[in-house]
């Protein structure tokens, strides 16, 4: 099972992302999709260009028997990405 970006919106400062959930042959492809908050990222040093990574994880966190749905990434989500990042940046200096 793995999920496939299949684009985004943007009103606002908020981001939506749409995936599919992608499961074995012959299954149909589940719907699921994702709101990010472009501010929150910004605050976090996360470029928009890594938030579709940000979605994934939280994607990939959740039950694969889960029904299509459409999820939050969080605040809490974010600061982790960003201070792993910091931490990362902080060792290749």
């Amino acid at each position: 099972m793995h999920y496939k970006l299949l684009g985004f919106s943007q009103n606002g400062a908020v981001r939506t992302y749409r995936f599919h959930r992608i499961g074995v042959l012959g299954t149909a492809p589940v719907p699921f999709t994702v709101l990010a908050d472009t501010d929150v990222a910004r605050q976090h040093n996360v470029t928009l260009q890594e938030l579709p990574t940000l979605c994934s994880r939280l994607l990939n966190a959740i039950n694969e028997d889960r029904p299509p749905d459409t999820l939050i990434l969080g605040e809490a989500d974010v600061c982790v990405y960003g201070a792993e990042l910091a931490a990362r940046n902080g060792k290749h200096r």
